[in-house]
């Protein structure tokens, strides 16, 4: 019985940390809410995303740091998120163009 237990927790452990990792899209800025601070993207398999971001969101143009008010309608972003709830969180927006 001890040991199914254990095996039990490994388990779910391990789909603990399997689901903690980072999601990844790219696409096109179809909206930006500077006061929500949030923004939409459009992605060509998925439709479209809304993207909450917080203090902790890195935003880059290529390789160079900027800040969130970069963010513009028509860029070309790469998205790193992960899920508050069913809420996407980005964790890294990196404009494209």
């Amino acid at each position: 019985m001890r040991a199914l237990l254990l095996a039990a927790a490994l388990v779910t452990g391990f789909a603990a940390i399997a689901s903690a990792e980072p999601l990844v899209q790219n696409g096109k800025v179809s909206l930006v809410d500077r006061n929500g601070k949030s923004f939409e993207a459009t992605w060509a398999l998925s439709g479209k995303a809304v993207y909450r971001t917080t203090d902790r969101t890195v935003v880059r143009v290529g390789t160079t740091p900027t800040n969130w008010s970069a963010v513009k309608i028509g860029h070309v972003v790469d998205v790193t998120y992960h899920l508050d709830g069913t809420t996407p969180v980005a964790d890294e927006v990196i404009i494209r163009n």
